[in-house]
């Protein structure tokens, strides 16, 4: 028997509500089940976003800057992880044309910054693991 498993769901904003749900109910029917829990760490993606723009506004980028998809923060943890995936030549801002789907400035973005946002990220889920192994209820 596998004694720990963990699924990331994929996007935030399809994936809160029912992500939570879905927990929840796995973890009712698995308490029966010595040392498992089903939870969902929704501060990967919500604090954590919160606190990245929090960082970049106090460096001195706009919300316009930070975008919210394929954007600063997303180009960003790309290039960190994998810099091969990233056509450089053709960022833009706000993807250079309507309807996109680039919000914000990719053009902006940089591994170093990727790094720092990917580790707000780690932290924020670790936090809210910890708080949920040790009972807690956030």
């Amino acid at each position: 028997m596998v004694p720990r498993i963990a699924q990331q769901l994929a996007h935030p904003a399809s994936t809160a509500l029912l992500g939570s749900e879905v927990a929840k109910q796995l973890d009712t029917l698995i308490k029966t089940l010595p040392n498992l829990r089903a939870l969902f760490i929704g501060d990967y993606y919500t604090k954590a976003g919160e606190d990245m723009r929090v960082m970049l506004r106090g460096r001195g980028y706009t919300d316009e800057d930070i975008g919210s998809h394929a954007g600063m923060l997303d180009t960003s943890e790309l290039l960190y992880v994998n810099p091969k995936l990233v056509r450089k030549e053709r960022l833009a801002r706000n993807g250079g044309a309507p309807d996109s789907g680039v919000s914000g400035d990719p053009t902006k973005a940089s591994a170093e910054l990727g790094a720092e946002l990917l580790k707000i990220k780690i932290d924020n889920a670790l936090n809210q693991i910890r708080t949920l192994r040790a009972g807690g209820n956030k």
